[in-house]
């Protein structure tokens, strides 16, 4: 996949994920439904937790660790519709 098609999955706005929704459980407490960038990858183990971005990871070889889900690429950052 081309770079530009990569970029085109990213969501706009300044977090690694679009708001979809916001349902309410039995509780009826607010729980978000999003979509997660294609490239965010989840961790949860041990020793730590967060995440890390494939997209910047795969750019410099580093990885790139993200434990707020606020974008680190820039890419669509501005393109949020409020």
């Amino acid at each position: 996949m081309s770079a530009e098609n990569e970029e085109e999955l990213i969501p706009a706005g300044m977090y690694c994920y679009e708001l979809l929704r916001i349902e309410y459980n039995k509780d009826g407490y607010p729980v978000k439904k999003i979509r997660q960038c294609p490239h965010y990858i989840h961790v949860h183990d041990n020793y730590i937790e967060g995440g890390f971005c494939n997209y910047l990871t795969e750019k410099d070889d580093d990885p790139w660790f993200i434990d707020d889900m606020c974008k680190d690429c820039g890419i669509k950052f501005e393109d949020e519709e409020i």
